[in-house]
């Protein structure tokens, strides 16, 4: 499936934050990155994208069809989204809140146990399945609701900054198994603010300030000293590190 989006704008009142006129396109599989200082419209744009924030001009097409008039199942099965902030004030076990994410396709409180329960010892956590949510770490709540995005089975993952406020080791669980649903097929799109993290991780990265496209291609492409100065306000060196670009802030 091709995810695009074609001059598509959302502009929040009071703040004039948002998104201009913006053109992307997503597919084949992979992860895409993108990234951008606070109010850049990163939140914004990957809502839309998700199909929950309708533009205010602009469409977004999944494949030939237009996100905002694809019925919700199928829209389910095109799409799944993990929004930045997540919280569940019900004392369900692990597993039973990932089998929320089987919902649309087998309504409320799924049995198919078998396959979430995969997800999660892919995330390592199995052995918290029946562990209430309630009572998990932050690293461990947020594989939960990775594995309940993930079970889905949609074509496309959207995630907004999956892996920031997190240890080092749950950081590199949940991209290890984002990756890997990219090698499948995948095509995960996701914020991030770490530009190492992004460098090691994403095939392909989108600069964004004020709500604006400044960069817009394969890491090597984008990740350079001029485009960080431009996007992020700081200087930084670029390093060639195992065929990765790797920047490192400047010491002042």
């Amino acid at each position: 499936m091709i995810l695009k989006c074609e001059n598509l704008s959302y502009i929040h009142k009071g703040s004039g934050n948002g998104i201009h006129d913006f053109d992307a396109e997503f597919s084949g599989g992979g992860i895409f990155g993108i990234l951008g200082p606070n109010g850049a419209g990163k939140s914004t744009l990957i809502r839309m994208l998700a199909g929950c924030v309708k533009p205010q001009k602009g469409r977004v097409l999944a494949g030939s069809a237009d996100m905002f008039i694809i019925p919700p199942k199928r829209r389910a099965s095109l799409v799944s989204f993990l929004p930045q902030t997540f919280s569940c004030d019900f004392s369900y076990t692990c597993l039973e809140a990932v089998s929320f994410g089987r919902y649309a396709s087998e309504g409320f409180m799924s049995e198919a146990g078998s396959r979430c329960r995969e997800v999660l010892d892919e995330l390592g956590i199995g052995h918290l399945a029946d562990r209430r949510i309630s009572d998990m770490s932050g690293g461990e709540f947020q594989k939960a609701m990775i594995a309940q995005t993930a079970v889905q089975g949609a074509e496309c993952i959207i995630l907004d900054e999956p892996v920031s406020h997190l240890d080092a080791k749950s950081q590199y669980d949940i991209m290890s198994y984002l990756k890997k649903q990219a090698v499948s097929g995948k095509s995960v799109i996701l914020t991030i603010h770490d530009l190492s993290s992004a460098a090691l991780w994403c095939d392909r990265v989108i600069f964004i300030r004020n709500g604006l496209k400044i960069a817009d291609g394969s890491v090597r492409d984008v990740f350079t000293e001029e485009n960080i100065k431009r996007v992020f306000s700081i200087d930084a060196q670029v390093i060639d590190y195992s065929g990765c670009r790797i920047p490192v802030a400047r010491k002042i």
